[in-house]
């Protein structure tokens, strides 16, 4: 009889337990345009940008941050994404001019239907990028372009700051 309630006891505290566990729901992952922008603006700055084309049979890959293409005062510049999708590029800390503004230009962003391009749109300028990876930390994406019937890939990398 013991036997019999010491069971009975240990069913139910067992099913107490069950029934008292607070069963979280996995957190909603965060859109892309969460990963992207906030409403305050989430800054992010270049950190990669490489340019790989094919000439004369072999292929060559530029890296556009090199002091050859790209100026100090101009590697720490932003992008600020708001999730109203209003763009703006800043200055970063290091100026080309000390007297140049802080914004520097300001636009819009939109991803297509499907998420995987986004299209910024600044100054009446509008590119847009396939997007091979996009976190809370990091946007990669590349664009093809053909000029002067060389064909080249800009691969670029932001990191959010």
């Amino acid at each position: 009889m013991k036997t019999q309630k010491f069971a009975l006891l240990i069913a139910l505290f067992s099913l107490f337990t069950l029934a008292s566990c607070n069963k979280d729901k996995d957190p909603k992952a965060a859109s892309k345009t969460d990963m992207i922008s906030s409403g305050a603006g989430k800054k992010w700055k270049i950190s990669s940008m490489l340019l790989t084309y094919k000439a004369g049979g072999q292929t060559f890959t530029e890296d556009l941050m090199d002091d050859d293409y790209m100026d100090d005062c101009d590697k720490d510049d932003v992008l600020i994404f708001f999730s109203n999708k209003k763009l703006e590029s800043r200055a970063g800390a290091t100026k080309c001019n000390t007297s140049d503004p802080d914004l520097m230009g300001e636009g819009t962003w939109t991803f297509n239907s499907t998420e995987t391009q986004i299209t910024m749109i600044e100054d009446g300028r509008s590119q847009t990028y396939d997007i091979k990876e996009l976190t809370g930390n990091t946007l990669k994406g590349e664009q093809t372009a053909t000029q002067d019937g060389v064909t080249g890939t800009l691969s670029i990398t932001f990191t959010a700051l």
